[in-house]
Order: structure tokens, then C-alpha cells, then sequence
């Protein structure tokens, strides 16, 4: 059989646009198998230094993507509501969680319905909650969207065996 590089390009071209979710699952996979191997090396025990530095990348990571949404669809002059629906149209639209929202006062609640990616890998595996990187993301891009500080603690975790990963939300008093 003869090897058509025009033919594999499409083929590629097709992963990465109009089967883009797989293209995703496939690229995803080797940050799954690092925090796999990183978690055999460090079990996420109590309050170890480890744990603070996924929570940390995580806060990291989710300020540029706020910055990058707020930028992106000039979010800068609307409201935090609409702000808000961008951010759940976002996650939604590229399919990586469906995000369900709750409020009681100031407190407030993210349902990651499934589980995030990271704990369906390690559905119960563990015996804790294990979305630290999750929880720093959440943080890092209310600050960013709505120029809040946060403290975002994980409550239930798909891993563990609950049926979502459920964050919640204070403010940092």
C-alpha cells in the first residue's frame, strides 16, 4: 500500500477540525497519564506541598483562560452575569464539562456533572478528592472574570465514587 501524505494531512486536518472533541481526548490523554504517574509518585495526602502546586498551576491556568475569554469576546464593559454565561458557554461548547451553577448568599457552588476529566480517569481509585489543579483553575479565572479572590474547595469528587465533582466557592476574606 502506497503512503498518501496529502490523504493522512486530511485525515489529521479532520482530528483536529471538524472531529476536533477527538483530536482533544487524544491530546488530553498524555496530561492524564502525567498526573496518573505524578499521583503513583505523590498519593494526594493531607496538605502536602505537591497538592499546593497543582492548585497553583491550576490558578495559573485558569486566570489566562478567563483573561483569554474576556479578551476574545470583549467582555470587558459587560455585566458578571454575561460574563458568567460566557464562561459556561465556553466549557459547554468545547465539551470538556457541563457546569451546573448555585448560589445561597455568598457562597456559591460549581457541579462539574461527571465529573471533571481528571476524576473519571480515576473513578474510584482514590479514597479523597482529587481535582486540586480543577479547584485552582476556578479561582484563577473568577479572578480574572470577575476581578474576585477566591477560595475553591473541592466537596465531592467523581474519582472517590460520588456521582459529580462538586466545588464550592467563597469569598477570600
Amino acid at each position: 500500500m502506497d503512503v498518501d501524505p496529502e490523504w493522512i494531512g486530511s485525515k489529521v486536518d479532520d482530528v483536529l477540525t471538524d472531529e476536533w472533541i477527538e483530536g482533544f481526548e487524544l491530546g488530553w490523554s498524555w496530561i492524564v497519564d502525567l498526573e496518573r504517574e505524578i499521583y503513583d509518585l505523590y498519593p494526594y495526602e493531607g496538605d502536602s506541598k505537591f497538592l499546593r502546586i497543582l492548585y497553583d498551576a491550576g490558578y495559573n491556568s485558569g486566570e489566562r483562560l478567563g483573561e483569554g475569554i474576556l479578551n476574545y469576546f470583549e467582555l470587558g464593559s459587560k455585566g458578571l452575569k454575561e460574563r458568567a454565561c460566557y464562561f459556561d458557554a465556553f466549557l459547554s461548547k468545547i465539551q470538556l464539562v457541563r457546569i451546573e451553577f448555585s448560589k445561597e448568599g455568598d457562597h456559591r457552588a460549581l457541579t462539574f456533572v461527571g465529573g471533571t476529566p481528571f476524576a473519571r480517569t480515576f473513578k474510584e481509585v482514590v479514597d479523597g478528592v482529587i481535582c486540586y489543579h480543577t479547584a485552582g483553575l476556578i479561582a484563577g479565572c473568577t479572578k480574572a472574570l470577575f476581578d474576585k479572590d477566591v477560595v475553591v474547595i473541592e466537596s465531592r469528587c467523581f474519582a472517590r465514587g460520588d456521582d459529580d465533582c462538586e466545588f464550592q466557592i467563597w469569598p477570600d476574606e
